[in-house]
C-alpha cells in the first residue's frame, strides 16, 4: 500500500473510530439517542462493532486486502444494527436521516472495499467513502447531542479533538513517511555508493596486475617491444617480435594467475591479447579507451571503468618501455580489464539477506545485473542515465521498488557507468506501517482520553446545571424552599449562589404577594358580591364598545342564560336600547359626567318593549386615570314602578269613589238637618242613614289600617298572641253575614266531622280576612246561590293546619284571582267597574294568611270557587314555649 493510501486509511479509520465511540457513549445516556432500553442496546452494540472494525483496520492489525469480503460483511452488520436502533431515535428529525445517510455511505464503502476497487489513484480504495461516512455520522451525533449540556460539550470537544488529532496525525504521518523513505533512500544509496566504490576498487586490482605484466615485459621483452614500436623495422622482425611478446604475455598471465583480459597496446594498436578468445572489437575498444590514451600521453599508469558495448570493465593501463640504440623509448602500454559482469555483481550480493538487485548501466542499456526480482531494464536505465548525465546521486520509489543510482568513475574521468541498486519497497512499507500503527494507537488513545475528559467535563458542568434545573422545576411546582446549592468556585457556583438568593427573595416576595392576593381576593369577592347583588342591570364594555362584564341582573333582564354569553360581543348588540322614536340610543358617555338614559329595551319580535331608565358613564383607565378605558351602563326595569303608578292612580280613584259613597248620605242628611227640622220619623231615618255611612267609613278605615299593619309586619306576623277556635270563628262570621245579607242569601257554617284544632294568631285579623272572602263571594257570585263557610283540617308544608274556606258559585278563572291578590285590584277598570270596594279583599286575606305562617289557596271550577285561608295549628310544644306578653295588640274587632 502506498503512503498516500495508508495516510487516507489512517485518517478514515481514526475518524470513524472516534465518531462511533462517541456514539456508543451517547447511546448509553437515557433518552439521548434511543427512546427505550432496546433501542439504546442496539445503538451501543452496532457502534461497538463498527469501532472494533475501525480499530482493526486502522491499526493495521488486519490488512483490508487480505479479507475484504469479511470486513465488508462485519461493517454492514454493524451498520444494520445501528439502523435498527435508530428506528426508535430520540434525537431531532434531522439527526435520524443524517445518521441513516452516513450508515448507507458506510455500506457503500464496504461494498467498494469488498470489490477491491480503487476510488482514487495511487492505490486509494474505499477510504474516502469511509471518511465521508464517518463525518456524516458525526454530524448526526452532534445534532442529537446538542439537547443536553454534557452531550453538546462532549460532541463539540470530540469534534475539535478529532480535527486536532487528524491534523497532527497527517502532519506526523507525512513527516514519518518522508523520513522513512528518505532513510531508505539514504541507506540504500550508501550501499550503492559502496558498490560503486568497490567497482572502482576493481580498477586498482587491474592496475596492480597491469603493473606486474608491464614490468615483466619491459624486463624480458623490452627489445621486442621496441622493435614492434619501431616503424622502420622490417615487417618480419616486427611480426616475430609481436609473437614473442604475445607468448610472453601468456606466460606472465599464467604465472601471475591473471584471469582478466590483458591487451598489450603498441603505438599503432594492440600487439597481444589474452586470452586469445577475446573479441578483436573488444580488444580494440579496450586499447582505444581514453584511460589508455591518457596513460600513453602522460607515460604514466592510469585506471578507471569503461563500457565496451554491452559490457563493463574496470581497467588499468601501465606504459611499457624498450631499448633502441642504447636508449629507452616508449613502446605502448599493458591494459588489464577486469570484467564487471553479472558474476561480479552476484558475488557482491551473495551474502545479503535482503532481496537486493545490483546493476551496472550505461546511458542506454544495462551492462550487468544480478539479484532477485530483477526489475525491468527501463526502471534501471532511467536513474542511471540521470546520474551519468548530471553527475548527481539519484534515489526514488518507483513501481513498488526503492531505486538508487551512483556513478562509477574516477574523479578525473567522465562517467560512463552508474551502479543502480533496487529492492522491493515492502520492507520500507512495513516499517512505515509499523510507525503508522503506533501513531494510530497513540492518536486513538488521545481521542479516547479526550472524549472521556470531555464527557467528565460535560457531566461536571451538566450536573451543576441539572441541580439548577431541578431547583427551578421545584420552584415552578410551588416549592419555594428549593435551593440549587452548587458548591463551586467558578461561574456556575456564582450562578447557583445568585439563583439561591433569588429563590429566597422570591420566597419572601411570594409570601407578600400571596398576602396581597388574599387581601385583593377578599376585596374582589366583596366587590363581586356587591356587583352580583345589585338589582339594577350593570353592563361594562371596553374602549372598543365590546362587553367585558355584566351582573346576573343584567343577564336576566337581557334574556341571557349566563353572563359569559355576552362577553366579547358589541355593546349595542347586547343592550338594544331604543328611544321613543324607535331609533337606537347611543351608548357613548360624555367625558365629564354620566348621562341619563330613558327608553325601551328592544325585545324579540314576540315580546313587548321593556321600559328602562339608566345611566351611561365612562370607566377611568390608563395613567393618571384619564377617561377612555371603557364604558359602564346601569339600567333599571321600571315596569313595576309604572304598574304601581297605575295602581296608585286606580287606588286614588277607587278610594275617592268609595269614600264619596258613604259620605254622600251623611252629607245629604246633615244638609237636610241644617235646612229644616225633621219629623221624628225622618230624624230616625236620617240618623240611620248617617249611622250606616259612618259604619261603612269606619269599616273602610279598619280594613286600610289592618292591611297597612299586616303589610308592615305588625300583628300576628310578628308573633300572634291568641288561640283561635276555628269552628267558633266560622260560626261568628256566618252569623254576621246572614244578618248583613238578609234572607235573600243563604250563608252556611260547616265544620269537619272530627272538629278542628285551635290556631295561634290574631283573632280579629283572621275574622276580618274570612269576612273579606265572604264579601267577595257575595259580590261576585250568582245572586241567590248559597255560600258555605267551612273549617277543616289541612296541611301546610307537611305540618298540620286548618283551612278556613269560603265556597260560592262564582265562575272567575284562577288566573284572574291570582291577579286580584295584588293590592287594589278588582279585575275591572276604576272608571267602569260595576262593584264598589277598594280592591283590597284578596290582598288583605293573602297578607293575613302569610302573617300567620300560612297561605291563601284558590281553586275554581265550572261549579264555583273555593278560597281557603291555610293557617298552621298550635301544637302543645309551641303552647308550652309561648311566653306571656309576646303578642302584639290587634286592631279593633268590629264584628
Amino acid at each position: 500500500m502506498s503512503s498516500t493510501a495508508t495516510l487516507v486509511q489512517l485518517a478514515a479509520e481514526l475518524t470513524l473510530f472516534v465518531v462511533v465511540v462517541a456514539g456508543a457513549g451517547l447511546s448509553i445516556r437515557d433518552g439521548l439517542l434511543g427512546l427505550d432500553r432496546s433501542a439504546r442496546l442496539l445503538l451501543s452494540a452496532g457502534f461497538v462493532i463498527l469501532a472494533a472494525v475501525a480499530f482493526a483496520v486502522g491499526s493495521l492489525t488486519i490488512v483490508r486486502t487480505d479479507a475484504p469480503v469479511a470486513l465488508a460483511a462485519v461493517r454492514c452488520a454493524g451498520g444494520a444494527i445501528v439502523a435498527m436502533g435508530a428506528l426508535r431515535w430520540a434525537g431531532s428529525r434531522v439527526g435520524r436521516p443524517t445518521l441513516l445517510g452516513g450508515l448507507l455511505l458506510l455500506v457503500v464503502a464496504a461494498v467498494v472495499e469488498a470489490g477491491d476497487v480503487d476510488v482514487l489513484s495511487d492505490g486509494v480504495g474505499a477510504e474516502p467513502l469511509v471518511l465521508v461516512a464517518a463525518l456524516v455520522i458525526g454530524a448526526a451525533l452532534v445534532v442529537a447531542g446538542r439537547h443536553t449540556i454534557p452531550g453538546r460539550i462532549g460532541t463539540s470537544m470530540a469534534g475539535v479533538l478529532l480535527a486536532v488529532v487528524l491534523l497532527v496525525s497527517f502532519s506526523v504521518s507525512a513527516v514519518i513517511s518522508r523520513t522513512v523513505e528518505d532513510e531508505a533512500i539514504r541507506r540504500y544509496g550508501d550501499r550503492a555508493g559502496a558498490e560503486a566504490t568497490a567497482a572502482l576498487a576493481e580498477a586498482e586490482l587491474s592496475l596492480q596486475e597491469a603493473t606486474l605484466v608491464a614490468a615483466g615485459l619491459t624486463a624480458g621483452l623490452g627489445g621486442d617491444l621496441a622493435v614492434v614500436a619501431d616503424p622502420e623495422a622490417a615487417a618480419s622482425d616486427r611480426d616475430a617480435a609481436r609473437q614473442r611478446v604475445a607468448a610472453g604475455v601468456v606466460e606472465l598471465a599464467d604465472g601471475l594467475a591473471i584471469e582478466a583480459p590483458i591487451v598489450v597496446v603498441g603505438l599503432e594498436g594492440p600487439i597481444a591479447v589474452h586470452p586469445s578468445g577475446l573479441a578483436s572489437a573488444t580488444a580494440l575498444s579496450l586499447g582505444g579507451d581514453p584511460v589508455v590514451q591518457e596513460a600513453l600521453e602522460v607515460e604514466g599508469p592510469r585506471q578507471g571503468v569503461t563500457a565496451v558495448g554491452p559490457d563493463a570493465y574496470a581497467l588499468a593501463a601501465v606504459p611499457t618501455r624498450g631499448s633502441r640504440g642504447g636508449s629507452a623509448v616508449a613502446t605502448g602500454a599493458v591494459v588489464v580489464a577486469r570484467p564487471l559482469d553479472d558474476a561480479y555483481l552476484a558475488g557482491r550480493i551473495a551474502s545479503d539477506s535482503e532481496p537486493l538487485n545490483l546493476a551496472l548501466v550505461t546511458r542506454d542499456e544495462v551492462a550487468a545485473t544480478a539479484g532477485s526480482e530483477a526489475p525491468p531494464a527501463a526502471l534501471l536505465v532511467r536513474p542511471g542515465q540521470e546520474s551519468i548525465d548530471t553527475g548527481a546521486d539519484e534515489g526514488r520509489f518507483d513501481d513498488g521498488r526503492v531505486v538508487v543510482a551512483r556513478i562509477v568513475a574516477a574523479a578525473d574521468s567522465p562517467p560512463q557507468l552508474a551502479l543502480v541498486l533496487s529492492t522491493p519497497s515492502d520492507r520500507v512499507g512495513r516499517t512505515r506501517e509499523d510507525l503508522y500503527r503506533s501513531l494510530f494507537l497513540v492518536a486513538m488513545l488521545a481521542g479516547l482520553v479526550g472524549i472521556a475528559f470531555s464527557v467528565l467535563l460535560g457531566e461536571r458542568i451538566g450536573g451543576a446545571i441539572r441541580q439548577l434545573t431541578a431547583a427551578a422545576a421545584r420552584i415552578r411546582e410551588g416549592d419555594l424552599t428549593a435551593r440549587a446549592a452548587v458548591d463551586r468556585e467558578d461561574e456556575l457556583g456564582e450562578l447557583s449562589s445568585t439563583f439561591d438568593a433569588m429563590a429566597v427573595s422570591l420566597h419572601h416576595l411570594t409570601g407578600d404577594l400571596r398576602e396581597a392576593a388574599a387581601e385583593e381576593g377578599r376585596l374582589r369577592a366583596r366587590l363581586e358580591s356587591v356587583f352580583a347583588g345589585v338589582t339594577e342591570a350593570v353592563v361594562a364594555a371596553d374602549a372598543e364598545q365590546r362587553v367585558t362584564d355584566l351582573n346576573r341582573a343584567a343577564a336576566e333582564l337581557l334574556g341571557l342564560t349566563s353572563p359569559d354569553e355576552a362577553v366579547g360581543r358589541p355593546l349595542a348588540e347586547v343592550v338594544p336600547l331604543v328611544g321613543p322614536d324607535g331609533q337606537p340610543l347611543a351608548l357613548t358617555p360624555p367625558r365629564d359626567r354620566p348621562r341619563l338614559l330613558a327608553g325601551h329595551l328592544r325585545p324579540p319580535a314576540s315580546a313587548e318593549p321593556i321600559p328602562m331608565l339608566g345611566t351611561v358613564a365612562s370607566l377611568p383607565g390608563g395613567e393618571g386615570g384619564e377617561d377612555g378605558a371603557g364604558v359602564v351602563v346601569v339600567l333599571r326595569d321600571i315596569r313595576n314602578e309604572q304598574a304601581l303608578e297605575t295602581a296608585k292612580q286606580d287606588f286614588l280613584a277607587t278610594i275617592g269613589h268609595e269614600l264619596r259613597t258613604p259620605l254622600t248620605p251623611i252629607k245629604g242628611y246633615a244638609g237636610l238637618l241644617r235646612r229644616r227640622p225633621p219629623t221624628a220619623e225622618q230624624a230616625q231615618s236620617w240618623a240611620d242613614g248617617i249611622t250606616d255611612g259612618v259604619e261603612r267609613l269606619e269599616h273602610m278605615v279598619d280594613r286600610l289600617v289592618t292591611f297597612a299593619s299586616v303589610t308592615a309586619g305588625a300583628g300576628a306576623g310578628a308573633g300572634g298572641h291568641d288561640e283561635v277556635d276555628g269552628a267558633a270563628l266560622v260560626d261568628e262570621v256566618a252569623a254576621d253575614w246572614r244578618t248583613r245579607l238578609g234572607p235573600d242569601r243563604d250563608v252556611v257554617a260547616a265544620v269537619g266531622e272530627n272538629g278542628v284544632p285551635s290556631v295561634r294568631g290574631d283573632r280579629a285579623q283572621l275574622r276580618l280576612a274570612l269576612g273579606e272572602l265572604v264579601d267577595n263571594a257575595a259580590r261576585f257570585s250568582t245572586a241567590g246561590t248559597p255560600m258555605v263557610i267551612r273549617a277543616r283540617s289541612a296541611e301546610v308544608d307537611g305540618e298540620p293546619a286548618i283551612a278556613l274556606t269560603v265556597e260560592d258559585a262564582g265562575g272567575d278563572e284562577a288566573a284572574v284571582f291570582e291577579d286580584l291578590v295584588g293590592a287594589f285590584q278588582q279585575g275591572e277598570a276604576a272608571a267602569t267597574r260595576t262593584h264598589d270596594g277598594f280592591g283590597l279583599g284578596l290582598a288583605l286575606t293573602d297578607r293575613v294568611a302569610r302573617a300567620h305562617g300560612g297561605r291563601l289557596d284558590i281553586a275554581t271550577s265550572h261549579t264555583g270557587t273555593i278560597v281557603s285561608i291555610l293557617v298552621p295549628v298550635v301544637t302543645a310544644e309551641a303552647r308550652d314555649r309561648a311566653r306571656p306578653g309576646d303578642a302584639a295588640p290587634s286592631p279593633r274587632d268590629d264584628g
